[in-house]
């Protein structure tokens, strides 16, 4: 299995096969990135190495229509697992908290910036780069990521093109709210609608005023949410997937 071609994964892979032939050759697609100018360059790429593919698999719905829909081919969805997040019952004071690359202007930290900056909210960030305002914690480890979700209310997911976002799954097994923008496919497969908001400030402050009114609908959200993913995501699922879809 090699898990993509971004990470030189392809390559590798598409060489042991030549090694191994009798082997099953599984190329793993995390996204085809529709935001960037080089796109065609790298579907022509894709068209290169998938043919070496025994199975094609991918990461959710949304990459699977990617997939047919640039490169007509079939593919299957196998969820890749998020990190092993847990509630933890940790004391909520963090209002909100985004993860990532969040600088990429596919992430929109725009938008968090304008809240933050007309709102008295204390924002935090996880990743390898510092937008320039609220707490910045650098790159953390898991145990410290998994108390930085249980302690944040909201978590920002502000990605417009993304192949699943697992900042919405995440969110969701630390029971923490995840908010995320309705003009992105894979954030409308994993975010529960009620979480969803137009790309625009005026509706992120509706949709969490929204949970604030109703805390009970919320909690019964994640909650059907999180014993939801925690099957999806659990690598013992993922594992029996890939071999049943395979064949092997």
């Amino acid at each position: 299995v090699s898990q993509s071609r971004y990470c030189g994964g392809y390559s590798d892979a598409i060489k042991a096969k030549t090694q191994y032939p009798n082997a099953t050759l599984i190329l793993n697609v995390l996204d085809i990135p529709e935001h960037l100018p080089n796109l065609y360059d790298i579907i022509r790429q894709y068209k290169v190495d998938l043919r070496h593919a025994d199975q094609i698999t991918c990461i959710s719905q949304t990459v699977k229509g990617q997939i047919k829909k640039y490169l007509d081919l079939d593919s299957h969805v196998i969820y890749n697992p998020s990190k092993d997040i847990k509630p933890l019952n940790l004391h909520k004071d963090i209002d909100v908290l985004m993860v990532g690359r969040v600088n990429d202007p596919n992430k929109r930290v725009h938008l968090a910036y304008d809240l933050w900056s007309q709102r008295d909210v204390n924002i935090h960030f996880v990743g390898s780069e510092y937008p320039g305002f609220g707490k910045y914690h650098g790159l953390v480890d898991d145990d410290t990521l998994n108390k930085l979700y249980s302690r944040s209310k909201y978590v920002f997911a502000f990605g417009k093109v993304e192949g699943i976002g697992l900042q919405i799954p995440e969110a969701i097994l630390a029971n923490s709210i995840p908010i995320a923008l309705i003009d992105c496919p894979a954030s409308c497969e994993f975010c529960p609608s009620e979480f969803l908001a137009e790309p625009k400030v005026d509706s992120i402050i509706d949709t969490i005023r929204w949970c604030e009114r109703n805390p009970v609908a919320v909690q019964t959200i994640l909650s059907k949410f999180a014993e939801k993913y925690k099957h999806q995501f659990d690598k013992n699922t993922i594992a029996q997937n890939i071999i049943e879809t395979c064949n092997l």
